[in-house]
């Protein structure tokens, strides 16, 4: 079963997403995601509202967690600290 990483994100420091930006999307590779939504239009109609947010399939649940989890990645996140708010789920597919 697939699985999915999915980011709820309101950025506050542009500059610093947009560094975070030049190095996650190739660890996500690295792992195998395959970027299914980032951005576009959207509507909240419950809870709280996000500016942003992304949807990325990975072979499985496992391998979503080991990316999110691997050293590479955690590289990432620090560099992406204090850039805003940011909710990640991952989730598997039924």
């Amino acid at each position: 079963m697939a699985g999915y990483w999915i980011a709820h994100v309101n950025v506050k420091d542009a500059e610093k997403f947009t560094r975070y930006m030049e190095i996650a999307p190739k660890v996500i590779q690295q792992y195998g995601g395959k970027l299914l939504v980032c951005g576009g239009a959207s509507e909240s109609l419950e809870g709280q509202a996000f500016q942003q947010h992304v949807v990325i399939e990975f072979e499985s649940l496992d391998a979503a967690k080991a990316c999110y989890l691997s050293e590479e990645y955690q590289k990432a996140k620090a560099v992406r600290e204090g850039a805003g708010e940011v909710m990640v789920t991952l989730l598997e597919s039924l």
